[in-house]
């Protein structure tokens, strides 16, 4: 018990002394506008006005994670024994739900380069 009581109070102590660290090291950058501002996707929200919320790079995102996530769950089939109708019948169920997908998004124009 006493040696996870010291371990405790160790680990304690590094967390404690890394972050008064961070706050001295912190404190003394320059400050301005470009630092104190924040960036995301883009827009810059040095106003109190909401600036419009361009739903293509919503939909770019999300097609993103799809795809991501095709290749995550497909990357085990690489190994897996396919001649198995189980495994088999899955990927193909998968691989056509992804092909509709992708043929809706295109039939619906949210792919359209060429407006970007």
């Amino acid at each position: 018990m006493a040696v996870w009581l010291g371990w405790l109070v160790l680990v304690l102590s590094i967390m404690l002394f890394l972050l008064v660290l961070s706050v001295l090291i912190s404190s003394m950058s320059e400050t301005s506008f470009d630092t104190n501002e924040s960036f995301e996707c883009g827009f810059f929200t040095g106003s109190d006005i909401h600036l419009p919320f361009c739903v293509h790079f919503f939909i770019v995102g999300i097609l993103f994670v799809v795809f991501d996530m095709e290749l995550v769950i497909s990357l085990p089939l690489i190994v897996a024994n396919l001649s198995e109708p189980v495994w088999l019948l899955w990927w193909l169920v998968y691989s056509i739900i992804l092909f509709i997908g992708i043929l809706l998004e295109v039939t619906c124009g949210s792919i359209d380069w060429g407006m970007w």
